[in-house]
This record gives structure tokens, sequence and C-alpha cells, in this order.
């Protein structure tokens, strides 16, 4: 493999863990959002936490799709790093 092949390969798997970090950012702004939404603002009242449970309780299944997504980038980057260490 000459030098222009290898900088070649080294910038797209570069280019790629770029890409998986990027995701990563959005990912983590998404739940970082998700997180305050559920978060009791002011005084906490029975009410409030009773309004925050029930929030908490429809999130649910968004909630559990968005843990999937961290596992599977996790995975990416690590195959990404294998990759650029061959």
């Amino acid at each position: 493999m000459n030098q222009c092949q290898l900088t070649t390969a080294h910038t797209s798997a570069d280019e790629t863990l770029l890409l998986l970090a990027l995701e990563c950012r959005r990912m983590a702004a998404e739940l970082a959002q998700l997180i305050e939404g559920l978060r009791i603002k002011g005084q906490k009242t029975t009410w409030k936490t009773f309004v925050t449970a029930v929030k908490s309780e429809h999130k649910k299944d968004e909630t559990k799709a968005r843990q999937k997504n961290p596992k599977r980038l996790r995975t990416e980057c690590h195959e990404q790093v294998l990759k650029m260490m061959r």
C-alpha cells in the first residue's frame, strides 16, 4: 500500500469516526432534552411529582428506543477504531 492509499484510508476512517462522534453529540443533546422535560420545575409538590411520573410513563417507549442507540454507536466506534489500527 503506498502513502497516498494509506492517507486516503485513514482520511475515510477519520471521517467515519467524526460522523459517529457527531451522531453521539446529537443523541446526547436529545437525551438531555428528554431528561430536562421530566425535571420538576419550582417547588416539588405531590401534584408535580404525579405529573412527572405520568410524563415519564408516557415517554417510556421513547426512552427504551433511545437506550439502544448508544450501544450501537459504541459498537460502531470500537469497530472503526480497530479498523484504523490495522
